[in-house]
């Protein structure tokens, strides 16, 4: 990976990171994926259950040995670029109990402290989807909306908030599809002429004739004729 590539992903995962850290996104994702609010609104997880500005913390919950007062964990992640097996799939994963020795048996609150949940999206448009993949495929993956577009969809279709912070996020994923989508545009014209150089060097056409119908420069017809050892 070049380090035009390396730093586009970085920018990327800061932007995606962004958008999911927004209240209104949470809601959808705690309310489709967390069984605690399986039964609660969307608008009621956002404004009475998420406090402040939610994002990555390391935060202390009890000193020394006050283990009661540890708290269920959800760790969820959202994977964009799945395999075929499993693409649009959520699931979810915790801790059971076995006995090895013996049949006591625990409080399942007492181990039901670690949850992960996998939420994994395709390529397809977001319009073919419904619920929480639909609108984790528009923000996150749908590169066919303008920024206007997926701001009114966001509104409109699932009553998200538009704040600065959302908005910056939407943006910068945006203009990084658009990058991404004009440089495989820029390398498939360069594969086409490449192509079209190989054809031309076996119907013996002189380099000063190749380069002067596919608009290249007479070194970059040599040094690809050298590539392909036709030269």
């Amino acid at each position: 990976m070049g380090a035009v590539d390396e730093r586009r992903k970085r920018l990327y995962d800061k932007a995606c990171k962004e958008v999911l850290s927004e209240k209104g996104i949470i809601g959808h994702i705690l309310k489709t994926c967390v069984k605690e609010y399986q039964n609660v609104s969307v608008e009621d997880i956002v404004n009475k259950y998420i406090q402040g500005n939610p994002e990555v913390e390391k935060t202390t919950v009890f000193t020394k040995s006050h283990y009661e007062k540890i708290k269920k964990v959800y760790s969820i992640w959202v994977c964009t670029n799945s395999s075929k097996e499993w693409e649009y799939n959520i699931a979810r994963y915790g801790i059971m109990e076995e006995n090895i020795i013996g049949n006591a048996k625990a409080k399942l609150a007492h181990y039901d402290l670690l949850s992960v949940v996998m939420i994994c999206l395709g390529k397809r448009q977001y319009t073919e989807l419904e619920g929480l993949l639909r609108l984790l495929s528009l923000v996150l993956v749908d590169n066919n909306l303008s920024q206007q577009e997926k701001k009114n969809r966001l509104i409109n279709e699932f009553a998200i908030k538009m704040t600065p912070s959302l908005e910056r996020g939407v943006k910068e994923m945006c203009n990084l599809s658009e990058g991404v989508e004009q440089r495989g545009i820029e390398k498939g014209i360069e594969l086409e002429k490449s192509e079209t150089v190989i054809g031309m060097f076996k119907e013996n056409l002189s380099v000063e004739m190749i380069a002067r119908v596919t608009k290249l420069t007479v070194e970059q017809v040599i040094e690809i004729g050298k590539k392909n050892a036709l030269i």
